[in-house]
């Protein structure tokens, strides 16, 4: 009986809510779709520990479901355009990662995103009732323009504790973003995301779904600021404790992949002292088991090769003989250049190691563990005007960037939850203090801002606002230091970013869907005679086919003039890109600059099947491939 629905019970009602709250409509149980929840939650078919949710085969769905939006350039709020090798989108991030697919798969070196905590007042974009397709859906919110394209960037809503898919909206709003995000990464990437108690487990079980558990690395706990809440109620009993740590998980693409080292500053004490630990491991390398000053080892390992424990052993004898009564090891250590190493046998000793030990030399660092207790999550920046909640501190995600890159000085960061945009100004600090050459690629959705917030009063009105004001503001302190320093306009290359904006596509769609006869198809034919919209402007074209064709958004693109008009030379002339004109003179020229392909409106031929054809034919003759549109 499909669509049938049962009055129930108010206590039954609110039971059942609590299992499968995708099950209902208002007060109704929907029959079909309880039958189809409890089909994913107890599947016999294929038993298997894996996490569920009501509406996760529909968030599959919004995953696989394919975009018809695009970017539109925006030079007048950009840095250094032409130059820029950094990039700032303001859009939907869903749709903006679905956009980036064919550009970037597999091309970014490291993730990291700070998405909403699901804390019961936070906003995001989900859909409120599965059962409805996206069209439907949008169009029910007047979302829709005359093709059924999305207008506007998003539709916000309050994931309220009260809703009976309170932890389900927010797991069918980060499954198919990881997704995507999975498929950027380099084989061998990494991905940082920040979240607090609220989501934790499951976002835990969630990105081991999505990268797989062989793939988790570690869980950082990174400090937060005292908060002295519970104060009030100390007479009465504490509820909870107040909240001291935020978490970062750790995810790689690829089981192979190695992390790099990151320290912390020692105290006085370990600066200046060494000490003793035991010299056993129980990784399980059988060549590194051998006799060491009597004692044999049946498991686990020694942490040197032999070679080297052996010599450490001679070092320490002759130390023992020779300098003992005249200096501290520390003291022998520094006057032999402060490289030996040191192995002795304490006789008190035991255990598997037997008292065998190796000396820790001293160190203005100390290599960090998961406990980040001297990393604060939330900083404001000093001299700069952040007007946004607990932002994200720079020093943070410049640790995460030194455990993805290490010596490297090239790769690309992208962070989709760009929030006030800390990650951008974390890698632009960290060039700067790097001599390196990291990019971004940081996005952000256009949410309004509150007319009682901080940055309503300073003029912003949307938050991907404060994120490009935040990026402005740092790549020009940056220049301000250089300038000082060198004489940046005539000898350093520009630091600058590239603006775009998620929007419906500048082509037309074809609509199978409207043709119900022969009238509707020749309609539908007519209206594809120009194929990009009548107010499509021609850069805006220009980009959309750059994307299109895969090319990066840093990628260089050359203007050419030539028999009164314009065409686009991409990536050093590899593409041609013509959208105003096309002539006898115009292809000389293009033949000249030997590209591999040329992309040309298929409208500038003017019906002219003879041009149209003798244009392919000296092309291929040329062995350069054409595309029209």
């Amino acid at each position: 009986m499909k669509g049938t629905s049962l009055d129930i019970t108010e206590d039954l009602i609110h039971k059942l809510k609590e299992i499968v709250p995708g099950a209902f409509t208002e007060n109704k149980l929907d029959v079909e779709q309880l039958k189809e929840i409890l089909g994913e939650i107890v599947n016999t078919d294929s038993e298997r520990y894996q996490l569920s949710w009501a509406g996760k085969s529909e968030a599959y769905k919004v995953l696989q479901a394919s975009s018809t939006s695009t970017l539109i350039p925006q030079p007048e709020l950009s840095i250094d355009w032409d130059h820029a090798k950094h990039v700032f989108i303001e859009g939907e991030n869903l749709e903006v990662l679905k956009v980036l697919q064919k550009s970037y798969y597999g091309r970014v070196n490291m993730i990291y995103i700070d998405p909403p905590y699901n804390t019961g007042s936070d906003r995001f974009i989900y859909p409120d009732k599965f059962s409805e397709s996206k069209e439907e859906y949008l169009r029910k919110l007047g979302e829709l323009d005359e093709e059924g394209m999305m207008m506007k960037e998003g539709f916000f809503q309050k994931n309220s504790r009260e809703s009976g898919k309170f932890h389900s909206n927010w797991l069918s709003m980060m499954l198919p973003r990881l997704f995507l995000a999975r498929n950027l990464l380099q084989t061998d990437g990494f991905i940082f995301v920040s979240i607090d108690d609220n989501e934790i487990s499951s976002l835990k079980l969630l990105m081991d779904e999505v990268f797989g558990e062989e793939n988790f690395r570690n869980i950082l706990l990174v400090r937060r600021y005292d908060k002295n809440i519970n104060t009030q109620f100390l007479d009465e009993g504490l509820k909870t404790f107040n909240t001291g740590a935020e978490y970062v998980l750790i995810y790689s693409k690829s089981a192979s992949s190695r992390m790099n080292p990151v320290f912390r500053e020692a105290s006085e004490e370990r600066k200046t002292q060494g000490y003793w630990k035991g010299f056993w491991n129980d990784a399980d390398r059988k060549t590194m088991r051998y006799n060491l000053l009597g004692v044999d080892i049946s498991a686990g390992q020694w942490k040197w090769k032999e070679d080297v424990a052996q010599e450490a052993v001679k070092n320490y004898d002759e130390f023992l003989k020779k300098f003992s009564s005249k200096m501290s090891l520390e003291e022998y250590w520094q006057s032999t250049g402060s490289k030996k190493k040191f192995i002795k046998r304490n006789p008190n000793g035991n255990g598997v190691n037997q008292g065998v030990e190796h000396w820790i030399a001293p160190s203005d660092k100390i290599l960090r563990n998961t406990l980040w207790q001297d990393i604060f999550a939330s900083k404001v920046p000093q001299g700069f005007d952040v007007p946004f909640s607990n932002p994200k501190n720079p020093d943070l995600i410049k640790l995460l960037i030194e455990i993805v890159f290490g010596d490297l000085t090239h790769g690309l960061v992208m962070d989709f939850f760009g929030g006030s945009g800390t990650t951008s100004h974390a890698v632009l600090d960290y060039n700067h203090e790097h001599n390196s050459d990291l990019q971004f690629i940081t996005i952000q959705l256009p949410e309004m801002i509150d007319e009682k917030d901080e940055a309503y009063s300073k003029g912003h009105r949307y938050i991907s606002d404060v994120t490009r004001t935040r990026i402005n503001d740092v790549i020009k302190s940056h220049k301000k230091i250089k300038n000082s320093k060198l004489n940046f306009e005539n000898g350093e290359n520009p630091v600058g970013f590239k603006s775009f904006k998620l929007s419906n596509t500048n082509f037309k769609i074809w609509r199978g869907d409207f043709i119900q006869n022969e009238e509707d198809l020749v309609n539908q034919a007519n209206l594809f005679t120009q194929p990009s919209k009548e107010n499509a402007e021609g850069y805006n074209l220009l980009w959309e086919l750059v994307i299109k064709y895969g090319y990066p958004l840093t990628i260089d693109v050359t203007p050419h003039a030539s028999d009164n008009s314009t065409f686009y030379s991409v990536a050093n002339n590899r593409l041609i890109i013509i959208l105003e004109k096309y002539s006898n003179i115009i292809q000389k020229k293009v033949i000249q600059l030997k590209p591999k392909s040329i992309v040309c409106l298929d409208a500038l031929f003017n019906n002219d099947d003879c041009l149209k054809t003798n244009a392919v034919l000296k092309l291929e003759q040329e062995g350069i491939e054409f595309h029209s549109i």
